[in-house]
């Protein structure tokens, strides 16, 4: 894939989401398993995720430093 500098952040996510979704939806299990491995809680949205979704303390310090 490549991009130009007109491309913004939804067109690019959206591009690549069109060469995964295929991928995904021909075997979901690898995505699934990685969805629940790699769950996120953020403070305040408990009631928003499913009940396997933990803090992750790693996580949030990688946020932090990049400021997100």
């Amino acid at each position: 894939m490549s991009f130009g500098p007109d491309d913004t952040d939804q067109t690019i996510a959206q591009a690549c989401w069109n060469v995964f979704e295929p991928v995904i939806r021909e075997n979901p299990a690898p995505w699934l398993w990685m969805y629940k491995h790699w769950r996120y809680l953020p403070d305040g949205e408990e009631d928003q995720y499913p009940s396997y979704a933990r803090k992750n303390e790693k996580f949030d310090e990688v946020r932090e430093r990049v400021g997100i």
